[in-house]
């Protein structure tokens, strides 16, 4: 939901902001997992011109089980297409040259499990790497992370699209 330096790309940061805002056949956006602060970034015309589209659940509430009131604004008999950025992921999950968050690996596989047990997935992309300005032993390291990171992701997201499909 952040404004890219040049503003006629779209970037990593800037891509729900523009489906949600220019994309008239979005019924909703969830987004969930960044914190609190972040979601307090979202400008704020934004959230309020959508308000029925846009649901926002942080990592705080994550954390303290208070989603059920965000939960039950989802349209579960809608389709998703889940976007996974790993820079919600504490450092043993993935290292990124963003904000790193401090969501462990089975809170995100516990989210996605419920979402493929009550809606219908019809996609799933997952981003947020590493800089590759890293030192050589500290991106090595973190290149390691995130493969095998990706490769737990693609093996349980493979596991809940055979079992939900």
């Amino acid at each position: 939901m952040q404004q890219p330096l040049f503003p006629q790309l779209t970037s990593c940061g800037n891509w729900a902001a523009d489906v949600l805002r220019d994309n008239p056949f979005l019924e909703q956006l969830i987004l969930a997992g960044p914190d609190q602060k972040s979601m307090e970034g979202i400008p704020e015309k934004l959230v309020e011109d959508r308000k029925e589209k846009l649901i926002c659940i942080s990592r705080e509430e994550i954390k303290e089980g208070k989603i059920d009131e965000k939960v039950s604004r989802i349209h579960m008999e809608l389709p998703i297409y889940i976007s996974i950025d790993k820079d919600v992921l504490d450092r043993s999950g993935a290292r990124t040259n963003w904000n790193q968050g401090d969501m462990p690996t089975d809170v995100l596989e516990k989210l996605l499990r419920y979402v493929f047990r009550h809606q219908r997935v019809i996609g799933v992309d997952i981003c947020g790497e590493c800089s590759l300005a890293e030192p050589l032993p500290e991106l090595l390291e973190d290149q390691r992370v995130n493969r095998e990171t990706d490769e737990l992701l693609y093996r349980f997201l493979s596991d809940l699209f055979r079992k939900y499909d």
